[in-house]
């Protein structure tokens, strides 16, 4: 199936559905939705008008939903001309990822615009997650924890509705659609010749490379217009590793004129060919199960729409390409496929063929393997970091330096008020003079004993002359290091006084470690030198590789949940992530039963039941 990302640009004041339909009772909303999953067999269609349904009842003018549903992955977004969205939009998204992250609902005020943000995280009705939906709420209406209870509510029930109606539909055509086209092809390799071929005549593309996800690599099946070609080849094989970034970010990829920051090997990728590059993920149930790029004139850049349509013609065969995936390990794919398809529409095969599917299932639920991924919240932290700190208590007069700029060693980077210091150093001066004139007159005096006296109250001075001058020279507060300034706003505290050791500024090396942090139930499965990938909420296809150095055994509670903390190093620096940045942490803890994945959570919640 397709991964179709809709983000309709359109705005609405209000339910979409037929006059009268703007509900006002939860029993009313039942009642709507209720026909809705009825009438709209569309996932676009129906989730749009649960969106108009739930945006005129609360008088929500902002409505964002994220939710997966049979392969496909639908942002929509539901906006009033007049909310002035379009500064937050960015805000709410990385919002709504949170939600979909942490499976937390949330409120959060939004004073500006004197709005309420209300998240829920949605679930399929027969499990597992399925995204996130937010809602913006004008102030006023009723409390907040009110208004939670009731989103919270119609999101469950949007998600049980949308599913019983599914379960009504005949999931055997779908099936048989895919069947009918797997069973044309003796196997995975010989389909994805068949598809590339029709794909780069059908999209006027140059090439057209399809490569299927075999134990979380993916592994070139076809190049359109070659019968044959070597892996080994650098170009193919660098043609594989952009192909890899796409698996990692489970999202399409541009790399064309117009997109100057796409991800690295990709660049690498485009340079090499010299073409406009696309890679898109074929997804089944949420898995990636192949990735097929395209290439054409790198002056013809791919908007919006057509990666969406490029990736809904070529999804369109994601689950021939699964199920003939699952055949080839089994071994006699074509023939067996040939019966099922045959045995579709009820002949007295049928019951043979279900006992051969259920029963190769059932040996690669019992003896198959999969690659075990970890999912955890990150964060990035600097690597190393020095602090700058006051020298002396005194006034901070100026600070020269700003978060992100990148400072030498010996760089001035804040000052400190010198009028005292001044002052005193010209008082110091002229008091040693006037010593050293007492003793030279004593000493002509022949009172040496006095002189002697004065010499030691003149050398006192000199301390202490020494001392200013010191300070006054300390006053310009240096840089120690070279690097980035990575904490030291103190805008509004120039002309206050500050304490001696009071931290000014911390700089930082300009390199960057992931900070991971790992659900406590997960912890024991994460260990030093896994390999993992940092996906940044802020822009999910700059993920970067990296590996896990070390593992903190003792937990901590953050941000209301306990975990516990591992470090990561990236494998190469990474320009772009900052100290500071959020995102997600994918580890590959290695190759597992597919029983043991499935079964772990029910497992550890029995456990935790008889605890």
């Amino acid at each position: 199936m397709t991964t179709a990302r809709t983000m309709p640009a359109a705005s609405s004041t209000g339910p979409t559905g037929p006059p009268g339909q703007i509900a006002s009772s939860a029993r009313d909303i039942a009642a709507l939705l209720t026909e809705a999953a009825r009438e709209r067999r569309d996932d676009s269609d129906y989730y749009r008008h649960a969106m108009a349904l739930v945006s005129g009842w609360l008088d929500a003018p902002i409505v964002l939903l994220d939710v997966r549903s049979g392969g496909r992955v639908l942002e929509l977004q539901q906006i009033e001309t007049n909310s002035g969205a379009d500064d937050i939009l960015s805000a709410l998204q990385a919002l709504l990822l949170d939600t979909g992250s942490s499976r937390q609902p949330s409120v959060r005020e939004l004073k500006d615009a004197r709005l309420l943000l209300l998240t829920a995280p949605l679930d399929h009705a027969r499990g597992g997650q399925a995204g996130a939906m937010l809602v913006a709420v004008r102030e006023g209406r009723v409390s907040p924890s009110q208004l939670l209870r009731e989103l919270q509510s119609f999101a469950a029930l949007m998600m049980s509705l949308r599913a019983a109606n599914e379960t009504q539909l005949a999931p055997a055509s779908n099936v048989q659609r895919a069947l009918e086209r797997a069973s044309k092809y003796e196997s995975t390799k010989e389909l994805a010749f068949s598809l590339v071929n029709s794909l780069a005549q059908r999209l006027q593309m140059q090439q057209v490379t399809l490569g299927v996800v075999k134990q979380n690599q993916v592994q070139l099946e076809a190049i359109s217009g070659l019968d044959r070609f070597s892996a080994a080849s650098p170009r193919v094989s660098l043609l594989r590793q952009a192909m890899g970034e796409c698996l990692d970010a489970a999202a399409p990829i541009c790399a064309d004129n117009e997109t100057p920051n796409a991800p690295r090997l990709h660049l690498q990728y485009r340079n090499e060919c010299g073409a406009a590059v696309l890679s898109v993920p074929l997804m089944v149930d949420n898995e990636c199960t192949a990735v097929a790029t395209f290439e054409r004139e790198s002056d013809q850049a791919y908007d919006a729409a057509e990666v969406a349509e490029i990736q809904q013609m070529a999804g369109s065969f994601s689950p021939a390409i699964h199920l003939l995936k699952r055949l080839d390990s089994a071994g006699g794919s074509a023939k067996l496929l040939t019966k099922a398809r045959q045995s579709l529409p009820g002949s007295a095969n049928a019951r043979r063929v279900l006992a051969i599917a259920v029963t190769t299932a059932l040996l690669w639920f019992c003896f198959g393997t999969l690659s075990f991924q970890v999912r955890c919240d990150g964060e990035l932290a600097p690597g190393n970091a020095r602090v700058v700190a006051a020298p002396f208590d005194g006034v901070l007069m100026e600070l020269l330096v700003r978060p992100g700029d990148a400072v030498q060693a010996g760089q001035p980077i804040a000052r400190l008020d010198t009028r005292e210091l001044t002052l005193e150093r010209e008082r110091l001066q002229s008091e040693l003079v006037a010593k050293q004139m007492e003793i030279s007159q004593r000493l002509g005096d022949r009172q040496s004993e006095l002189a002697a006296l004065i010499s030691a109250q003149a050398e006192a001075l000199a301390a202490q002359l020494a001392v200013a001058e010191q300070r006054i020279e300390q006053a310009e507060v240096r840089s120690t290091v070279n690097g980035v300034v990575l904490r030291g706003d103190w805008e509004q505290r120039v002309g206050q006084r500050v304490a001696h050791g009071a931290p000014l500024v911390e700089v930082g090396d300009g390199l960057s470690r992931v900070e991971i942090h790992i659900p406590e139930r997960l912890a024991t499965e994460i260990d030093a030198d896994m390999p993992a990938r940092f996906v940044p909420l802020a822009d999910p296809a700059r993920a970067a590789a990296c590996r896990v150095t070390r593992v903190h055994r003792a937990a901590e509670p953050i941000e209301g949940a306990t975990v516990v903390l591992a470090e990561a190093e990236f494998d190469a620096p990474q320009d772009w992530a900052p100290a500071g940045m959020r995102g997600v942490v994918r580890i590959n803890a290695g190759p597992r039963r597919v029983w043991w994945i499935t079964l772990r959570p029910l497992i550890q919640w029995i456990q935790r039941g008889w605890a």
